[in-house]
């Protein structure tokens, strides 16, 4: 593999020293495979504020149009500073044996088609920005609930919103919104396609001012683990199972709950269908009921009242356990 040398050329566009380099690096690049060029031009009024850019990203402090320096390809780092034009032409003097001797006339229709290139570019941006739609703005209240990010990324996959690009407003308690940024991680670095950009904000009326779309969840606050804690469980557990069906495990019929799962190896995964009724194993799956019928009572109260009053009835030992529930099959 040949080691390429990458070297950045940036100036003002109606620079004549710039447009010498220019003819130079264009020369060094089609005689020299390991020799590589990257280019940006800058219209005049534009100049000073590039160079603080560089200054803040690179620490060199620069002022006179052109910058060159060389990126580290092979290595990472902010790169070396070459210098302006004199120092450049030294430098390919020095290394390369090259030189250039260009007509005032030529340096001069180099800089003229610089800066005709230049306006296009900017026009051409400008119209791509003009025809750009704005992203659409929706508003997501109670967004620390947990299961939130895959609701999310199920609906910024481009078949609820269709072609539009959504901007995420996320809002929730103030004491959420460590959670709120671990969920704004997650999205990021799904890289959804539809999605624009993430806010965060617990000041509700500033995220509706501009909402197109507003989703309201975690109806009844609950506590639970952290985005965090659930992506070092999933590294365990590998799969989440979530389904709606009729009278298992004593949940109604219409309530999207978990359920009982074996795991094996390359991700296989089966369900608990004979689990012994031991009362440890009652406790818990009357413990995740009762969590479940809680948020349901929103929509229907009577499901928990039942379930409350089963509860109060006394069980003193296994078999009692046993028979009542062969009663009841």
């Amino acid at each position: 593999n040949i080691r390429f040398l990458l070297f950045v050329f940036t100036g003002k566009c109606d620079c004549p020293f710039y447009a010498r380099i220019e003819l130079l690096a264009d020369k060094l690049s089609l005689n020299l495979p390991s020799f590589r060029v990257t280019k940006i031009v800058k219209q005049p009024q534009d100049w000073k504020e590039f160079t603080k850019w560089i200054t803040e990203k690179h620490g060199w402090f620069v002022e006179e149009s052109p910058v060159v320096w060389r990126e580290l390809v092979d290595q990472g780092g902010k790169g070396i500073l070459i210098g302006g034009a004199n120092e450049f032409q030294e430098l390919v003097a020095a290394y390369y044996g090259e030189q250039i001797s260009i007509r005032t006339d030529e340096m001069l229709n180099v800089m003229k088609n610089n800066i005709k290139y230049k306006i296009q570019e900017d026009q051409e941006q400008q119209m791509k920005i003009i025809n750009t739609p704005s992203p659409s703005n929706v508003v997501v209240i109670g967004a620390a609930g947990l299961g939130t990010g895959d609701f999310l990324a199920s609906i910024l996959n481009g078949k609820v919103f269709g072609d539009e690009m959504i901007e995420l407003y996320l809002s929730d308690e103030v004491k959420n919104k460590n959670k709120l940024f671990e969920l704004r991680e997650v999205l990021e670095e799904a890289a959804l396609p539809k999605l624009s950009r993430v806010h965060i904000s617990d000041d509700v009326d500033e995220c509706l001012t501009h909402a197109k779309q507003v989703v309201i969840l975690d109806v009844i606050p609950r506590k639970g683990p952290s985005f965090s804690d659930i992506r070092i469980q999933d590294e365990w557990e590998q799969e989440v199972t979530v389904c709606s069906l009729s009278g298992w495990y004593g949940v109604p019929e219409g309530i999207a709950f978990s359920f009982p799962v074996m795991c094996g190896s390359y991700g296989y995964w089966w369900v608990v269908e004979d689990m012994p009724l031991t009362p440890e194993v009652e406790t818990q799956l009357k413990t995740s009921i009762r969590s479940v019928l809680e948020d349901w009572a929103v929509v229907d109260p009577l499901p928990l009242e039942d379930f409350l009053k089963k509860e109060q009835k006394p069980k003193y030992n296994y078999n009692e356990y046993q028979a009542e529930n062969n009663e009841e099959n």
